[in-house]
């Protein structure tokens, strides 16, 4: 795992470029190089931040091959057996950079297609005197792009570096702020920065001959033949599969457990199928609400798995938040950003890699819009002003949503298109007029090239390219990278990924419950396992939120119309503490952000 860097001059600019690097140290602290070539349009200069997994002898980078290619790169590529024998490798090396470097090298770059993994990089291609940028499938690893009248081509892992050495300009646009607070966060499309552009994940840019040729997509989705029932066995053998080839490493690799059904499964899988001795880290709350703790002790003591577990320190909160805030190269709308970060700065005091469940929701069905969009097809529509009324029904409503605001939410999304609903939901900002939220909404939707008349089948194609990647892809790789520590969203395999998706979602979810495969084959395991309602690392804001986070946003940004409409909402809405606090957070953690790093709009 590495932050990589890079820009085309007209001079050489070798302390630029080392400092460009040593500011994404965090990423990569066990070794930094960089490099100069001269080209016919100027000086290329590449550098890297390196965190050593595999390839601890031969992966060292900027790595040049005999042809004078280049490559620096950001990840991980699993079923390296398959990959050596198809594109005959060099067996004796370990390093996934290596294996790319030649497959970049040797063959079309549309091979990418065949690589199972997370990554980002930036190959030179010397002969053609182009540089190639590409990203994987979902975009878990992060990488931008851009050009200016300073530097003719520039990328970066981060947006920081890029800034803070006036590469760019320290300036944001309105409409990514509105993007963001509409979409729950920043989207593959459009990058925060005026002078940046993001590299799209399953995509290329090539820069060759002073032009920049973005968005080449090698793949976006993929392929489905629908059964009506998974079969237990087939997901057991590709889970297995995949679960044992992330685990190989030259370095230790462990996993993360709150003790609900995704991460037990991978404990499950790592200790009964792979006999793997693994360490297992979590988090507990004091607030029994939150706390999983006890959950994920059980499951640990069941499967005599060594757990580590870390209490969150409510007396240093603010600390953590003020930290947080200071430290993220862009702000994050999903407040688990803080115990994330906390938990992953615990965990790499004593291990390099960490198993997540990441995705499992997405492609099993695991989110309340999944049941939401099921109940809202058997409304009919003349029956929206009766539930909109129920809304003023009072509750005690701790969940993701408040019961009124679901009522709200299903009334008011019974005209609109499924797509459109779940994003409603996902990001619901009151107001009585939703026309440019609406407006938002089916812009990305078309840019996601998705039907805006779908069926529940779909919906996680929505939620990979949407909400995974804004929110719960973004969330994990700056809370681990800030801290030096990789994470490796098992589920996000391409094995596993292919089973999902030929799996119909009347396997997964119905309008009572949700993840019904993924429960079946837990049950079948583990009898005892207690289906408790899930949290995961989620976080108690509630005091945050009224003396601190509310506080900031009265005195500060009232002047911004959706900030003055959340507050006047939550001043007259406040029962359901953890969507208040949801909400809050997003907002904060967008201004204070600008704040902090006096960024202009």
């Amino acid at each position: 795992m590495c932050g990589i860097v890079g820009f085309l001059s007209d001079k050489r600019e070798k302390q630029l470029i080392e400092d460009l690097t040593q500011s994404m140290v965090h990423r990569g602290p066990d070794e930094t190089r960089t490099s100069i070539y001269q080209t016919s349009g100027g000086y290329l200069h590449f550098g890297s931040a390196r965190l050593s997994i595999t390839g601890l002898d031969d992966g060292s980078m900027p790595m040049e091959d005999e042809k004078g290619n280049v490559l620096v790169y950001n990840g991980e590529i699993y079923e390296l057996d398959n990959l050596r024998s198809k594109y005959s490798l060099d067996i004796s090396s370990k390093s996934d950079t290596r294996h790319l470097l030649k497959i970049l090298s040797e063959q079309k770059i549309q091979e990418i297609d065949n690589l199972n993994g997370m990554y980002a990089f930036a190959y030179f291609e010397k002969e053609n005197e182009r540089v190639i940028l590409g990203r994987d499938k979902l975009g878990i690893k992060p990488l931008y792009f851009g050009s200016n009248n300073k530097y003719k081509f520039y990328f970066s892992s981060e947006i920081k570096p890029l800034v803070n050495h006036n590469i760019i300009e320290n300036r944001i646009s309105e409409t990514s702020i509105k993007n963001y607070l509409y979409l729950g966060g920043l989207n593959s499309f459009e990058a925060l920065f005026k002078e940046l552009d993001v590299q799209e994940p399953g995509s290329f840019t090539e820069y060759r001959k002073d032009k920049i040729i973005k968005n080449t997509n090698y793949k976006t989705s993929y392929s489905s033949s629908l059964k009506i029932k998974g079969d237990k066995s087939e997901f057991n053998n590709s889970f297995s599969s995949a679960l044992d080839d992330q685990m190989n490493a030259e370095v230790p690799v462990n996993i993360l457990l709150s003790g609900g059904i995704d991460s037990t499964l991978i404990a499950l899988f790592a200790k009964k199928y792979l006999k793997r001795d693994v360490s297992a880290y979590s988090l507990g709350y004091k607030n029994q609400h939150y706390n999983e703790g006890p959950q994920a002790e059980k499951v640990a003591d069941e499967l005599n798995i060594k757990l580590l577990m870390f209490d969150y320190p409510y007396d240093k909160n603010e600390q953590i938040i003020d930290d947080v805030i200071s430290k993220i190269p862009e702000p994050i709308a999903d407040p688990s950003i803080i115990p994330t970060y906390f938990l992953s700065k615990k965990v790499s005091e004593f291990t390099k890699v960490v198993i997540t469940g990441d995705g499992a929701d997405e492609l099993f069905g695991g989110y309340e819009w999944y049941r939401g969009t099921l109940v809202s097809r058997y409304i009919p529509k003349s029956f929206s002003p009766f539930i909109y009324s129920m809304a003023n029904l009072k509750t005690n409503n701790k969940g993701y949503i408040s019961q009124q605001d679901k009522f709200k939410l299903l009334a008011l999304g019974n005209n609109l298109p499924n797509p459109i609903k779940v994003l409603l939901w996902q990001n619901y900002i009151p107001s009585e007029n939703f026309e440019e939220q609406i407006e938002i909404y089916k812009d990305q939707i078309k840019k996601l090239e998705l039907r805006e008349e779908f069926d529940s089948n779909d919906l996680r194609l929505l939620d990979m390219k949407n909400y995974l990647y804004s929110n719960i892809l973004r969330k994990g790789d700056i809370a681990s990278m800030l801290n030096s520590l990789e994470i490796r969203p098992v589920f996000l395999d391409d094995r596993i990924i292919n089973f999902a998706m030929n799996v119909d979602n009347k396997s997964n979810f119905n309008v009572l419950t949700s993840k019904v495969f993924l429960k079946e084959v837990l049950k079948k395991e583990l009898k005892n396992y207690n289906f408790k309602k899930k949290h995961g690392f989620a976080h108690d804001f509630g005091n945050w939120t009224n003396n601190i986070g509310l506080k900031y946003l009265e005195e500060n940004w009232t002047e911004i119309e959706e900030v003055d409409r959340l507050l006047k909402y939550l001043k007259e809405n406040n029962e359901n503490e953890y969507f208040t606090s949801r909400n809050v957070w997003k907002f904060y953690s967008l201004f204070k952000w600008i704040d902090i790093n006096k960024v202009k709009v």
